[in-house]
């Protein structure tokens, strides 16, 4: 049974966490497919933002451990990041950041009926004397997945959302349709060329406005 209700909780991670991801759980994060692909997947931006020290491309897959709350099952474990990084280190094809240690099946992330469960993961980085923690959350049911909706906007499989307090870790669109109040006046009374429908996609491109700087260095938009 979960601590407490997950407004309530979200509204308290909101305000206390760096920031907040969440994603929809894949077979292969639940392990429902047999991939064998241990670990939860996340994008190494998202990692060495919370876990800058994991960034370490002179080292063969670094790891670091730190602790996870599932606030959702009252489940607590010390979990393991690691970057699998042979594409940097050795010149093969490996690059990407898996959690580890999740306690196999008896997890609710790793339980292949969470597969496409949504889940948040409230990430508080290091401060003071404080060692990096996580704290997450598995929804259950719709009115859950409502309520992070409302906070974060919508996650579709595979897309994963990025949210701050600050606005400085930003999410992309969740998808190609746009309002009314989007589209250009013009395009109410004549329907747009090619040419102009590319103009608005690459507009609405994530970081379409960045300097050349963050681009080049933050491709993702996360703070270093």
């Amino acid at each position: 049974m979960p601590i407490q209700y997950l407004g309530d909780w979200l509204e308290e991670q909101a305000e206390q966490a760096t920031f907040l991801w969440a994603k929809r759980l894949s077979a292969n994060d639940t392990q429902a497919n047999d991939s064998h692909q241990a670990g939860l997947l996340v994008p190494n931006q998202t990692m060495f933002s919370f876990l800058p020290e994991l960034h370490s491309p002179e080292v063969h897959n670094p790891k670091i451990q730190f602790d996870v709350a599932i606030d959702s099952h009252a489940d607590f474990r010390t979990v393991t990041a690691t970057w699998y990084n042979n594409k940097v280190t050795q010149g093969r094809t490996r690059n990407e950041t898996r959690i580890t240690n999740w306690g196999g099946a008896s997890s609710p992330l790793l339980d292949p009926e969470s597969t496409g469960a949504l889940t948040v993961f409230a990430f508080h980085g290091a401060s003071g004397n404080g060692s990096p923690r996580c704290q997450v959350w598995v929804c259950d049911y719709a009115t859950e997945e409502d309520l992070v909706t409302e906070l974060m906007g919508p996650v579709e499989p595979g897309m994963p959302r990025t949210w701050s307090r600050d606005g400085s870790y930003r999410a992309g669109r969740s998808g190609c349709v746009l309002s009314v109040d989007e589209l250009p006046s013009e395009w109410l009374e004549n329907y747009p060329s090619g040419n102009e429908l590319l103009g608005k996609v690459l507009e609405l491109r994530p970081g379409a406005f960045d300097d050349v700087d963050r681009k080049t260095h933050n491709p993702m938009g996360l703070p270093a």
